[in-house]
């Protein structure tokens, strides 16, 4: 037994409109018992509109805390 940590990251996405934070949402969690180690996988979503929008993108910036 063990307990994930409490902490979640803080993440923001930038694409031409300024930066625009996402909720944070735990994906994966990789356990590699061999190197005691734990990873986590967080993502966020952001929706951008269609595809054909993506031509339009001025830039694609993350940030993360």
């Amino acid at each position: 037994d063990f307990q994930l940590p409490g902490d979640q990251p803080r993440i923001a996405l930038d694409v031409g409109q300024g930066s625009q934070p996402l909720q944070a949402r735990l994906h994966t969690v990789s356990i590699r018992p061999d190197d005691l180690q734990l990873d986590l996988i967080w993502g966020g979503l952001l929706n951008f509109g269609p595809p054909s929008k993506l031509g339009a993108m001025k830039r694609l910036r993350a940030h993360v805390e």
